[in-house]
């Protein structure tokens, strides 16, 4: 509803504004994708990308990233306006258009938001979630015994077995990664590490 309220601002305002022609958009176009190829190339040196590029799972990681957001977005409004461009088309017709294409966006936006939040739901009751959660807390409480030093490590073994398992081949760096964050935030707090029969 609050983006149908800017719709009917940016249908207001938009007679006011010139008509873009295409070489405009064009190079709307091309910055957006150079934004995305600079997006995709630090990605692409990342060696936690390489590994999760190499198991199959392409493009996880940098496209959620906000510099691939913001190239995607400018990507999208370029194409827009290259389609209603001046000289193609009236600018009666430019018009409508873009507000026809504003007013698609925003359902899209209405539609993703929808699908997240069902994505969110559905991911919070599986085991992965109660992992992380009992992770946290253990973090928090720490206990210094040897009770909870098993606890943990037990904790640990659970998210390993919680990986995908098309990815069980390369989860050497998802366990480096999840042994790097909790000794981070365990040795801050109680200077001991997250399990002891981890590799140090």
């Amino acid at each position: 509803m609050v983006l149908l309220l800017l719709v009917r601002r940016f249908r207001r305002d938009l007679s006011r504004y010139d008509t873009p022609d295409r070489r405009q958009a064009g190079a709307l176009a091309a910055t957006g994708l150079a934004v995305l190829v600079l997006t995709a190339t630090m990605g692409a040196l990342n060696e936690q990308m390489q590994r999760l590029a190499a198991a199959g799972w392409w493009g996880l990681g940098w496209r959620d990233s906000a510099l691939a957001g913001a190239g995607g977005a400018m990507l999208t409004v370029a194409l827009l306006a290259w389609a209603f461009a001046r000289g193609h088309h009236s600018g009666r017709t430019y018009r409508r258009g873009t507000l026809a294409g504003v007013l698609l966006l925003v359902v899209i936006a209405a539609i993703s938001t929808s699908a997240n939040r069902d994505y969110r739901a559905g991911v919070a009751s599986e085991k992965p979630a109660y992992v992380h959660d009992r992770v946290a807390q253990e973090i928090v409480d720490f206990d210094r015994s040897v009770a909870g030093d098993g606890r943990r490590c037990t904790l640990r073994d659970q998210f390993r077995d919680s990986l995908p398992r098309d990815r069980r081949a390369g989860y050497q760096a998802e366990m480096r990664r999840f042994d790097q964050a909790v000794n981070e935030a365990t040795y801050r707090l109680a200077h001991r590490p997250f399990c002891t029969r981890a590799p140090a």
